[in-house]
């Protein structure tokens, strides 16, 4: 596996993003031990998807080459000249 250093600023607001999705993730899943076993199935469920999430997105921010296909570019403004 290589890191691609291209287009840094894409790829650290992808890493910010997973890494929210990831400590989410691991707050929600501290939540599993509840009383109530709905609750805490519920719980175990949304923070094992949200670090999965997580993880995805800090892999594809960093050993993706065309983070074009996957980080949405900004569309284009005929009026602005950036």
């Amino acid at each position: 596996m290589v890191v691609k250093p291209k287009y840094l600023a894409k790829r650290l607001w992808g890493s910010a993003f997973g890494v929210g999705f990831l400590a989410l993730g691991i707050i929600t899943l501290g939540g599993s031990y509840q009383p109530d076993p709905e609750v805490a199935d519920r719980a175990l469920g949304f923070g094992t998807t949200l670090v999965i999430a997580g993880l995805a997105a800090l892999a594809a921010s960093w050993l993706i080459a065309d983070l074009d296909k996957i980080w949405c570019r900004p569309p284009k403004r005929p009026w602005w000249r950036g």
